[in-house]
């Protein structure tokens, strides 16, 4: 297979990719159109073009072949790197210096071209520039800190590695005759559908994590439901019980929640049920799983807290809860007060189940203490305060 045959399969692989990737992108409505699909596309783009100029070489001038044949490769592996700084959602990356580099790697190949002619030279520097600037990609790669999309992560790091490897054959096929061409147009067109492929995969893991986020997520709150609490909670629950360590859970709800429904409306309802998600969001750790039950119950799994640290987040949330107050479309603003019922399980083999009924047991012990506290002392409740008009100084 001669030298043509090999670069204008690279590229039509390339521009059909590119193509693909490309009509992708303005085919997704403007809101979630991704700057990195743009990026990959116009590498692609620059690649496969570039590599078609290489291929026509003896049957165009030099002039038109060889330099701008490189200046797009080098904009190439650019647009790679940027779009996977993109990908990754990374605020670094190394565009600006490997355009630099390859504009000295285009001007040694114009030298080494006309003004001292030396084609192995030429090949050897083109090697090892491109080397260098896919090991920048690389290196992006190896800082993604998203598990989601970290299997395809890896597949790209293998496919350049792939890449770098198949630049050092083709060095080696001018002076080692036993590496076939072959070969290398194996290498290079199972690179160019792996790296393609490899970042479709991204945005495939990437859509199936937000699907199953949208499936665990209460819609009005934003907080877990009750799928959620048993996929990941169950999975707190259970590394306690492995490592021995202790677990508390709480549960919640509205007093008098039906009052505000009844007297306000269910909007105001809505209401006080989203400022009671953004609170227990705001107040709770990172590992703490908040989950809405349904109407106004709520259930917080706290891991790895034992019965002090747990009285502490209750204080804290009764604190801000206190501070809440929802405002409807009138004079009025409502403070709540909730109900919250609190165990602690310590080295035992729990379930969610368990922790929600015996959490739902503290919390039904909490309210009749409430309702007795009620019946000897003006409750302060869901209270109601009348606003008073501002007057204009």
């Amino acid at each position: 297979m001669d030298r043509r045959t090999l670069f204008m399969a690279q590229a039509e692989l390339l521009l059909f990719f590119g193509a693909v990737i490309f009509a992708n992108y303005f085919a997704e409505t403007r809101s979630r159109r991704e700057r990195d699909a743009l990026f990959f596309s116009l590498s692609f783009l620059c690649g496969g073009l570039g590599l078609l100029l290489q291929s026509l070489q003896g049957s165009i001038p030099h002039a038109v072949s060889v330099v701008p044949a490189n200046v797009l490769l080098i904009l190439s592996i650019a647009f790679l790197n940027r779009s996977i700084a993109l990908t990754t959602r990374q605020e670094r990356h190394y565009m600006v210096p490997l355009l630099l580099l390859g504009g000295l790697s285009v001007a040694s190949g114009a030298y080494f071209t006309w003004w001292h002619p030396n084609l192995r030279a030429r090949v050897v520097e083109t090697v090892l520039v491109h080397a260098v600037m896919y090991s920048a990609c690389i290196e992006l790669l190896w800082r993604n800190r998203d598990q989601v999309i970290q299997p395809a992560v890896r597949a790209m790091m293998a496919y350049i590695s792939l890449q770098i490897l198949s630049g050092f054959l083709y060095l080696g096929a001018h002076s080692l005759p036993w590496i076939p061409s072959e070969l290398l147009v194996c290498i290079n067109i199972v690179t160019i559908a792996g790296l393609a492929l490899s970042y479709l995969w991204v945005g495939n893991l990437r859509i199936r994590s937000e699907l199953e986020l949208t499936a665990m997520t209460d819609p009005l709150t934003g907080l877990f439901n009750r799928r959620g609490l048993e996929t990941l909670g169950g999975r707190d629950i259970d590394r306690a019980v492995r490592k021995h360590q202790p677990c508390s859970a709480l549960m919640l709800d509205v007093d008098h929640f039906k009052q505000i429904n009844d007297t306000l409306g269910h909007a105001a309802g809505d209401n006080a049920l989203q400022a009671l998600g953004s609170v227990l969001l705001r107040t709770l750790r990172s590992s703490d799983t908040a989950t809405r039950l349904g109407g106004d119950e709520f259930f917080v799994l706290l891991p790895d807290c034992d019965e002090t640290r747990s009285n502490q987040v209750v204080e804290r949330l009764q604190d801000a809860i206190a501070e809440m107050n929802i405002s409807p479309d009138t004079e009025e603003v409502v403070r709540m007060q909730v109900s919250i019922g609190q165990i602690t399980a310590s080295g035992l083999a729990v379930t969610t189940e368990d922790l929600i009924r015996d959490a739902d047991a503290a919390l039904y012990q909490e309210k009749e203490r409430r309702r007795h506290t009620e019946a000897t002392q003006p409750s302060m409740a869901n209270e109601r305060v009348t606003l008073q008009p501002k007057i204009a100084g």
